[in-house]
């Protein structure tokens, strides 16, 4: 046997026709063509038929309706304690001196607030303070030293506010002043909460009757509005009428002020529908 080194084909010419395999290769390709139209079809065809849609279910991506309501609550709330803010302050050349003469004027303002029947279970104080006080003559010099400390006393006897105020006037003051607020503050919250939670669903149920749909599940609880009681402002005057002829003579209190809260709650919408209504496919 001769061996002959492998020689390339020859190129076909002009008027030559290809190989086999060339023509193979294109009527292989044939019935994956014809594989991929008929899957574009039969997806043509699926789109085109009424897909039901779940609203309340798993979505592939379809929005969902749903149906949006606020609730609305209000509570009168009325003020049980005076909070009355004492700050005394005292300025002396020394640091230790200006310490020393507060611990006096505190001293004495606590026994005083005692004989008006403010026990110390009623009074709270702050740290003590003490900052460097200075005043200018072409340059700034440190002309001395201020202690101060500020107590609470809280006062359920409203009538007592002014005595506490007047005594406390008979020391070194840097300020003072009044602040009514209640203790049923965490309570009233939780109910004023409660009734907008309740409100909103009652609305919700109303709505779902009225337009004949199924309420499903709660999608969002939003606080979107509130107002929080705020004694010392105008609102505290509400109930405050001036008392004329036939006055009672009972002590004018600061009146009660609302306090409200709104919330928003989404509650979807359960109902199996297709893409076309029962009444267009009749």
């Amino acid at each position: 046997m001769t061996l002959r080194p492998h020689e390339p084909s020859p190129r076909p010419g002009p008027g030559r026709r290809r190989p086999a395999r060339w023509l193979s290769a294109v009527v292989a390709l044939v019935p994956f063509a014809g594989l991929s139209h008929g899957c574009a079809r039969d997806h043509a065809q699926a789109q085109l038929q009424p897909q039901p849609i779940l609203i309340d279910g798993a979505s592939s991506g379809v929005a969902r309706p749903y149906v949006l309501v606020n609730g609305i609550a209000s509570i009168d709330l009325r003020p049980d304690v005076a909070d009355v803010t004492i700050t005394l302050s005292v300025e002396r050349p020394r640091p230790n001196a200006a310490l020393s003469e507060l611990r006096t004027q505190r001293e004495g303002l606590i026994a005083s607030l005692a004989e008006l029947g403010v026990s110390v279970v009623n009074l709270r104080s702050s740290h003590t303070g003490v900052s460097t006080l200075y005043e200018f003559r072409g340059d700034r010099e440190i002309r001395g030293y201020q202690a101060t400390q500020t107590f609470v006393a809280s006062l359920t006897d409203f009538d007592g506010v002014g005595d506490v105020l007047e005594r406390a006037a008979a020391f070194d003051l840097g300020s003072m002043h009044t602040r009514y607020r209640s203790t049923h503050m965490p309570e009233k919250k939780r109910e004023l909460r409660e009734m907008a939670l309740r409100a909103a669903e009652l609305k919700a149920q109303q709505s779902a009757k009225v337009l004949d749909v199924t309420l499903g599940s709660v999608l969002s609880i939003e606080e979107t509005g509130r107002n929080a009681a705020g004694w010392g402002t105008n609102a505290n005057f509400v109930e405050n009428d001036f008392n004329t002829e036939g006055s009672t003579g009972a002590p004018i209190e600061p009146g009660a002020v609302p306090m409200t809260l709104t919330v928003e709650v989404r509650y979807a919408i359960v109902q199996a529908v297709g893409v076309h209504d029962q009444e267009d496919r009749s």
